[in-house]
């Protein structure tokens, strides 16, 4: 029997992150010096705030990529792991956290809930 795959939503973000980025040469500079050896010569750079740095041309691109990046992550942590994956090891994750809220496991699992509904 195989053992299902226990990637976290963490693993699912970090990936979508780097295709958003790969993508439209955007990138997270969180310096000046980084600023500098990461921007291309010739190309207009626009500050998206948190340190993301986009080509002026692409902005828009980055913006709305990112506004879906974590619809996209929760979904293919559903379908790589599964609902009662994913419940199982947030509630485990939860009992392990003494500084974890109630809520807080509730408004995740609620939002996990809502992306493996389809819509209408």
């Amino acid at each position: 029997m195989t053992q299902p795959n226990t990637n976290k939503l963490s693993h699912f973000l970090k990936e979508e992150t780097a295709l958003v980025l790969a993508s439209t040469g955007a990138f997270f500079a969180h310096s000046e010096e980084q600023l500098k050896a990461l921007s291309k010569p010739g190309v207009a750079y626009v500050d998206l705030g948190a340190a993301l740095v986009s080509p002026k041309d692409k902005a828009e691109k980055v913006i709305e990529a990112f506004d879906g990046i974590r619809g996209r992550a929760m979904l293919r942590d559903i379908e790589t792991n599964g609902l009662d994956t994913i419940i199982r090891r947030e509630q485990e994750y939860f009992n392990s956290e003494p500084d974890m809220e109630q809520w807080e496991l509730d408004s995740l699992l609620n939002e996990y809930a809502l992306i493996a509904t389809p819509s209408k």
